[in-house]
Parts: C-alpha cells; structure tokens; sequence
C-alpha cells in the first residue's frame, strides 16, 4: 500500500470524440510513485478503454451497449458510462482506491473492472455523487435513482427511485439527509413529444417528501460543490444565475433549530450568499 499526501483531481479533456479521465500522481517522502490513469470511451465502437498513461498500455477494455459519455464519482472509485440512446449507465471500478488517515493518505491499486450492476432508465443524463451517495437522473422518464457508491461496488446497489414530478431535462443532488431536484413548470406550454422548461428548484426528505416550496431559478442546469456549500450553477446565453444551498448547523437556540430537517430559503442579492443557523438553506443570487 502506497501512502499520499495528496487527493485524486480529474481533469477531463476532449480530443475529437473521446473523453480522458486522468488520476494525477500520487507520492510520499519515501518511495516517490506516479500512478495515470486514463478512461477512454471510444465513439467509433461502444466500448470504454482503461489506459495506463505512464506507459500508453491498455490495461482493460470493457464492452458496453452504446456509445458513452464518462462521469467520475467524487471518491474518484468509480467511472459511469452513460449511455444515454441505450437508456443504460454501467459502472467501471477505476481500480484506484484512497483511505485518508489525517496527515496522510493510502492508496491502494488494483486491475479496472467492469460492474456487474446496470442502472436502467429513460434518456440517463446527469450522474452527481456526493460521499457515498450517487444520483442519476433521467431525462425522459418522471423518476431519478439513488443508490450508494459502496452498495455498487459490492453488487448490491439497493437503487431507490424519487419521483420529478414529469420528465424534464434536469438534476438530482444529494445533500446530507435532503435531495435536491430540479422542478419542471408544469403551466408552462409544451409541443408534442418536447419537454417541460424547468421551473426551479424543490428540496426533498429521504422519504421522498418534498420539503418547503419550489424556489424559482428558470436557467439552473448542473452543480457544483465547495467546502460547506453546494452551488447549483446555471448559465444561459442571455443571463448567468445562480442557487447556493448550504447545510450550515449552529447550536445556537432559535426557533428555527426546531425545524433543522426542513429546509429554509432566503433572497440573497449578492454575494457571499444569505445562510440561516440550521437545516439546508438555498439562497438565490442574482437571479
């Protein structure tokens, strides 16, 4: 077992229809190892490539059943491969594996392998993981899945399927003991066989309930993290918005301590965004 000071970084690049995922070096003060590896799917065959990027040799190639976009999970664990015209997302061990023992961290190595679990559901887009959680939304059908990293690994993901209220082009985040979820506008005209517009955002329990209103962002696409929040970011042509959501505690005593399970929104008209002293809190910027 190797030990690292430091974490797993992605960098992803594009070279005409091929996406790289590479694990940067890993060293210690002892024994200085570099370790690359890069995940390759292949647009010309549905098949995903594992390559070791020291010496360009091909240490797995797995097969798939259409052609695929690639996703990292944050424990850098796992790579998903999309398939979305297949309505299918397979899971790949990357084969990589940190444990973080404070001023240091162990690596351990291991041959990439191919998952026997696949996650199945109408047009999958957006995969997000948070800790050991991971969310996939579907594009064409009204659910999206969750199911645990380690579940996954083993074989026995226990997916759980949360309802968006209509197919929509949207996300699905998980947050400590809340899921956030992109909210389609139901009111809004739609053609025959296109999409609702999204609407915002809605906050949901671990049961599937939703918590508080829909907080209205009409551009929110995507999400992003940072140390004590989770951004979810939208950028459109004509406008750039954003909702901070935050699961800040404090002990502090207050009416609203009492309702930490549920979840608070405030207007914030600029940065750094508006916090309340418990529970999630969605603030809206420049919106």
């Amino acid at each position: 077992m190797l030990r690292t000071g430091s974490g797993i970084f992605l960098a992803a690049s594009s070279l005409a229809c091929t996406l790289l995922f590479p694990f940067p070096s890993f060293a210690d003060s002892e024994n200085e190892t570099e370790s690359w590896r890069l995940f390759v799917a292949d647009h010309s065959l549905p098949i995903v490539r594992a390559i070791d990027a020291t010496s360009g040799k091909e240490i797995g190639r797995f097969d798939l059943d259409g052609y695929a976009a690639l996703s990292l999970s944050q424990s850098g664990r796992t790579v998903f491969a999309v398939q979305g015209e297949k309505n299918v997302v397979h899971a790949i061990a990357t084969g990589i594996s940190l444990s973080d023992h404070g001023e240091h961290r162990d690596i351990e190595l291991s041959e990439p392998k191919l998952l026997p679990a696949a996650i199945r559901g109408e047009k999958p887009r957006h995969v997000v993981t948070h800790g050991n959680d991971i969310a996939i939304f579907y594009d064409r059908d009204d659910k999206f899945d969750l199911l645990s990293e380690s579940g996954l690994a083993e074989g026995k993901p226990d997916i759980r399927a949360f309802e968006t209220m209509a197919a929509h082009h949207g996300v699905a985040v998980p947050m400590g003991n809340h899921l956030l979820v992109s909210a389609p506008n139901m009111e809004a005209p739609v053609k025959e066989g296109e999409l609702p517009p999204r609407l915002g955002l809605r906050v949901l329990n671990r049961k599937g309930e939703q918590v508080g209103d829909i907080k209205p962002c009409t551009g929110l696409h995507g999400e992003a993290t940072s140390p004590g929040w989770l951004p979810s970011v939208a950028r459109k042509a004509s406008s750039s918005r954003a909702l901070a959501v935050s699961t800040a505690r404090s002990s502090i005593r207050s009416p609203m301590t009492r309702l930490s399970r549920k979840a608070r929104y405030r207007h914030c008209s600029a940065a750094p965004p508006c916090n309340f002293s418990s529970a999630i809190t969605v603030s809206k910027m420049s919106c």
